[in-house]
């Protein structure tokens, strides 16, 4: 068995990390779809 002992830079770089990650997800979903058809038919719009 690993016998996981974590230091205080342990934990920064893990904090950073989820932060980091949570920020990217909040990115790319900060435009939000208005209704259901705008959702599922994209707002109407293609990739380019």
């Amino acid at each position: 068995m690993i016998n996981a002992h974590y230091e205080a830079l342990d934990w920064l770089v893990f904090g950073a990390y989820a932060l980091l990650i949570a920020l990217t997800a909040w990115w790319f979903n900060r435009k939000t779809a208005n209704t259901s058809a705008e959702y599922f038919l994209g707002g109407n719009a293609m990739p380019t």
